[in-house]
C-alpha cells in the first residue's frame, strides 16, 4: 500500500515536505506500520507542494513495480544457496483527498468533475452561495475502461490549453500509475478514514442524522452490537430520508 502526505518540518514558516513510503500487507495489521516494516520511497522537497501531480517522483517507482510484477526479485534467504523469486503489486494508494488527487491523477470535487470514485455533480452556486452537496439518487460510477479513454484523450491534445479543458470536463489528470497493467485508479484508490474518524466528520454527521430522525437511539445500539455481523444479521435498517 503507497501513502503520500506532506508536513510541515519547521516552526513559524511555510514549508511542505512530501513523504512517499510503502507497507506490506502480507504482514497483520498490527506489525505492517511500525517503523521497522515501513518501506520508505522517497521525499518530494519544499518549499510547497506540487500543485497538479508527482509523476516525476512516481515513475521510477512504477519502473520498480513493473519489474516487481513481470520478473520479481531473487533473494537468498538464510544459508539457503538457490534463491527464490519474489513477486510484488500495489495493492492500494491510501492518502488523504488533496494527496490522492495528485498521486492517482484526479482534479478538485467541484460541479462540472464529479469526485475519484463518481461523477456526480452538485450545484455550488454564486460565490458566497453555500453549495447544495444533496440528491445521491444518481451518481454514476467511474471504471477503469472509461477512465483510460479520457486519460489517452487528454495525452491526445496538441496543447496545454486543450489539456487542462479535457481535464475539467472529466475530472482526470495523467497519472504514472495506470502503466502498472493491474491498477485501477478508481477501485484501488481508498476513501481516507482520517478526516471522517479523527477530525469528526463521522459524529458530525450522526448528530445531523439523529436530529432529522434517519437515526435514532436504537438504531445507534442496533449499529454498535452488530458491528461485526453483517447488516441483515444485526437487523439494522436506516429509515428513508
Amino acid at each position: 500500500m503507497l501513502n503520500v502526505d506532506w508536513m510541515q518540518p519547521f516552526k513559524h514558516t511555510t514549508y511542505s515536505v512530501g513523504v512517499m513510503y510503502l507497507v506490506l500487507m502480507n504482514l497483520p495489521r498490527c506489525e505492517r506500520f511500525k517503523p521497522e516494516n515501513i518501506i520508505f520511497v522517497g521525499v518530494i522537497p519544499g518549499p510547497s507542494e506540487p500543485k497538479l501531480n508527482i509523476n516525476p517522483y512516481l515513475s521510477p517507482l512504477v519502473d520498480e513495480f513493473l519489474i516487481l510484477w513481470d520478473e520479481g526479485a531473487k533473494i537468498c534467504q538464510g544459508l539457503q544457496r538457490l534463491p527464490e523469486t519474489f513477486k510484488a503489486c500495489l495493492l492500494c494508494v491510501a492518502c488523504d483527498l488533496p494527496a490522492s488527487r495528485k498521486v492517482c491523477g484526479f482534479t478538485g470535487h467541484n460541479s462540472a468533475r464529479g469526485c475519484n470514485k463518481c461523477t456526480k455533480t452538485f450545484n455550488v452556486g454564486n460565490i458566497g452561495d453555500p453549495a447544495d452537496y444533496s440528491g445521491f439518487d444518481s451518481c454514476p460510477l467511474r471504471n477503469n475502461i472509461s477512465h483510460h479513454q479520457q486519460v489517452d484523450e487528454v495525452q491526445g491534445k496538441a496543447t496545454q490549453e486543450e489539456q487542462s479543458r479535457t481535464e475539467s470536463k472529466y475530472g482526470v489528470r495523467c497519472s504514472e500509475l495506470p502503466r502498472l497493467p493491474y491498477f485501477d485508479c478508481i477501485r484501488f484508490t481508498v476513501v481516507d478514514p482520517m478526516q471522517t474518524l479523527f477530525l469528526g466528520t463521522a459524529k458530525h454527521v450522526r448528530e445531523t442524522w439523529l436530529n432529522v430522525g434517519i437515526l435514532t437511539g436504537t438504531d445507534l445500539q442496533k449499529v454498535q452490537d452488530g458491528f461485526a455481523k453483517s447488516p441483515r444479521e444485526s437487523g439494522f435498517s436506516p429509515r428513508s430520508h
